[in-house]
C-alpha cells in the first residue's frame, strides 16, 4: 500500500493522474484520497482472491510487472551518457569514464549480468514451460490462471492512463516533455 500510494503520488506530482489525488489533508499530512482509493483497490484484491483468483495469480503479474523495476533501470544506466548527455555531465569528472567507457554505462550491464538471468529463471521460464505446447483454449485458461492476463491489463491501463493524460495537458497547455527534462527530486 505504502508503495503504490507513494508513486500514485509522484505520477499525481507529474501530473500523469489527477493532482486532487496528492492532496494532503491538514491534519494528517498524508494523501488521503490515495489511502482510500488504493484501499478500495486492495479490497477489490482480496474479494477477487477470495472468489476466484489464486494467489499465484497475483504473484506472477507482480513478478511480470517488476521488470520494470529491475531491468528497465540497467538499460537506462547503459543508454544515460548516450541520450541525456545533460545529465551524465552532472556527474563527477572522477566517475564519469574508466577505460573509455562511461563507468554508469558499466554499472549498467553489470547490473543486467544479474537481473535479467534472475527475473528470467523465476519468470519467463516456468510460464514458457508451463505454456509449452498448448492449444489457444487451454493457453488462455493458463494466461488467466498465471497472471498473464492481469499482467497485459495493467500495463495497457497504464499506456491508457500516461496517453490519455498528455492529452488532457496538452488541452491545457502543459508540455509534459518539459516535466521529464529534469532529474526528480527524490
Amino acid at each position: 500500500m505504502a508503495t503504490a500510494i507513494r508513486a500514485a503520488f509522484a505520477w499525481s506530482m507529474d501530473r500523469l493522474v489527477p493532482t486532487k489525488l496528492s492532496e494532503l489533508n491538514p491534519r494528517t499530512k498524508s494523501p488521503v484520497y490515495l489511502a482510500v482509493l488504493f484501499t478500495a483497490f486492495w479490497y477489490a484484491s482480496f474479494l477477487a482472491a477470495v472468489y476466484g483468483t489464486t494467489f499465484i495469480s497475483g504473484s506472477f503479474a507482480s513478478a511480470l510487472l517488476a521488470m520494470f523495476v529491475w531491468i528497465v533501470p540497467g538499460i537506462n544506466a547503459i543508454l544515460l551518457p548516450y541520450r541525456r548527455r545533460d545529465l551524465y555531465e552532472l556527474i563527477p569528472k572522477s566517475m564519469r569514464k574508466k577505460f573509455g567507457i562511461p563507468l554508469v554505462s558499466m554499472f549498467g550491464i553489470v547490473w543486467l549480468l544479474f537481473a535479467v538471468p534472475i527475473y528470467y529463471l523465476y519468470v519467463v521460464w516456468p510460464l514458457v514451460a508451463g505454456a509449452y505446447g498448448l492449444h489457444m483454449t487451454q493457453f488462455v485458461v493458463f494466461a488467466e490462471s498465471q497472471g498473464i492476463v492481469t499482467f497485459v491489463v495493467i500495463v495497457l491501463a497504464g499506456t491508457v492512463i500516461y496517453y490519455v493524460s498528455r492529452w488532457y495537458n496538452a488541452r491545457h497547455g502543459i508540455d509534459m516533455d518539459l516535466v521529464f527534462k529534469t532529474v526528480p527530486p527524490e
